[in-house]
């Protein structure tokens, strides 16, 4: 059976009723219908972009950063913003409060003279 929080997993049951957790191996995912872990994304129909529309940017919304549940990143442009992930992979600008900058560092806006503090 696939894990329902982690693609990347799956639990194995015995004749004796027991099931313990696997992991499949780094860069693959459980693949329901063959049982086996493969390299083909289980979502392929929600693969993310590559850049984040009109902007430019690299897409940081990757398959892995969703699954290590990094869903905010820096913008490429300027500090006045910051890249925010869906769980589909969906990349948005998304603007900092008036008076604050991103810090990539604590993932969220802060007050200009908190940067680098």
């Amino acid at each position: 059976r696939p894990l329902c929080t982690d693609s990347a997993g799956f639990v194995q049951c015995d004749a004796q009723g027991g099931c313990t957790v696997q992991h499949c191996p780094e860069g693959t995912y459980w693949n329901d219908d063959l049982h086996v872990c493969d390299d083909s994304h289980p979502y392929p129909d929600l693969a993310p972009s590559h850049t984040c529309d009109i902007d430019g940017c690299t897409n940081p919304c990757t398959y892995s950063n969703i699954e290590n549940e990094e869903f905010y990143h820096s913008y490429c442009h300027d500090e006045y913003h910051f890249i925010q992930c869906d769980a589909h992979g969906g990349c948005f600008v998304m603007p900092c409060a008036e008076g604050t900058v991103w810090s990539n560092e604590h993932k969220v806006c802060v007050h200009d003279c908190d940067v680098g503090s």
